[in-house]
């Protein structure tokens, strides 16, 4: 009997996976191509799997978010973050807020640095 339970809850998952896949998929589908980068540095992170992963899961459900990557290296004061996104859906200062505002304002973004991405 606990094996079955087991199975239908493993089953279970990897379908809600899926959808998520899917969903995840639709939503890129959908959405403008980024066509600027903003790299910035990030103080006041203290690890890699629960900062670096709040701040992009935060990023990540914004419109216009594509890409966000965080070069996180144990006892550096300042993690270096880059975020690719597209201006017609939002804009710096959102990214910026959106960060700053994480676990009751944990983080601190200085030294920012847009680009246009040019193809």
């Amino acid at each position: 009997m606990r094996l079955l339970f087991v199975f239908l809850v493993l089953l279970s998952s990897c379908n809600n996976e899926a959808s998520d896949e899917a969903t995840n998929t639709a939503q890129s589908l959908n959405s403008p191509k980024p066509n600027k980068t903003l790299s910035a540095n990030v103080e006041g992170m203290v690890c890699k799997m629960g900062c670096a992963a709040s701040i992009r899961k935060e990023l990540n459900a914004l419109d216009g978010v594509d890409e966000v990557r965080i070069d996180f290296v144990k006892d550096r004061a300042k993690q270096e973050l880059t975020v690719l996104y597209n201006d017609t859906k939002i804009n710096q200062e959102l990214i910026i807020s959106s960060i700053e505002t994480i676990n009751k304002k944990q983080f601190v973004v200085s030294d920012l640095v847009s680009e246009n991405i040019i193809e």
